[in-house]
């Protein structure tokens, strides 16, 4: 996909959806995206999508808020050292209760919420208001944005 969105002058952007246990492991996640997005253009934000996972068995399931704000913090400052922009992904849950917000200010986030009136007490970046959307050629629902820049 990056090909070709660089090769048809689309901006692109990358996103990771997190099952990092420790900081260490998410800067191996980060260095991960950083080797598979080298050579490509990425002008868009590099995205960590810290949602709960619908899997009972999912790693991250019993991390601490404060555990799972440091990891966050973690992939987050070696993408930025990298010299790439970075998003935190979420959801209520996962913005309101899983991490603290207050810790993640210095980072752009991108909100997931389905009702209006908008309710998210943080500065975001972008807003997914629905997953029901419709884009010709998709069969299926299509998660729509906002992006405010």
């Amino acid at each position: 996909n990056i090909e070709n969105c660089n090769a048809a002058g689309i901006d692109t952007g990358v996103y990771f959806f997190t099952e990092a246990i420790s900081e260490k492991e998410a800067i191996e996640e980060a260095d991960y995206v950083l080797e598979n997005i080298r050579g490509y253009q990425v002008d868009l934000p590099i995205v960590i999508d810290v949602e709960e996972s619908a899997s009972s068995d999912s790693r991250p399931k019993d991390l601490t808020q404060e555990e799972r704000t440091k990891i966050v913090l973690a992939f987050c400052d070696r993408i930025k050292e990298a010299g790439h922009e970075v998003m935190i992904y979420g959801n209520t849950k996962s913005m309101m209760i899983m991490m603290d917000m207050e810790q993640l200010e210095g980072y752009d986030k991108w909100f997931a919420y389905y009702k209006y009136p908008l309710r998210f007490p943080y500065k975001m970046r972008m807003w997914q208001y629905t997953a029901k959307g419709e884009v010709d050629g998709i069969k299926g629902g299509v998660d729509m944005n906002i992006a405010f820049y």
